[in-house]
C-alpha cells in the first residue's frame, strides 16, 4: 500500500495567489471546524482554509503541510472561494 496517496493533495486549484493544494481533513481540522465563529459561510471558509489548503504540495509521510497565510486568504476573490468550496 502506498501511504503517500493518502497524504497527497486531493485537489488543486489555480487562484490569483497561486495554485492552492487542497488536502483531506485531519482530526485537528475537524476540531477547528467546530470552533469557527459566525454564521457567514464565506467568512467561515476564509477562516478554515489554512487548515486544508497550502501553496506547496507534499506527499511525504514526514512532510508537514505549509498552511496558506491569512493575508493570502484575504486576497482570494469570492468567485475563487466558490470554486474552492
Amino acid at each position: 500500500m502506498d501511504i503517500s496517496k493518502l497524504i497527497a493533495p486531493i485537489a488543486d486549484l489555480r487562484t490569483s495567489v497561486g495554485t492552492l493544494y487542497l488536502y483531506s481533513l485531519r482530526a485537528s481540522d475537524l476540531q477547528r471546524l467546530m470552533t469557527l465563529a459566525g454564521h457567514n459561510p464565506t467568512a467561515r471558509l476564509r477562516e478554515f482554509l489554512p487548515c486544508i489548503a497550502s501553496l506547496s504540495e507534499t506527499a511525504k509521510i514526514d512532510g508537514k503541510r505549509e498552511p496558506i497565510s491569512s493575508e493570502l486568504v484575504a486576497r482570494i476573490s469570492g468567485e475563487e472561494l466558490e470554486k474552492v468550496a
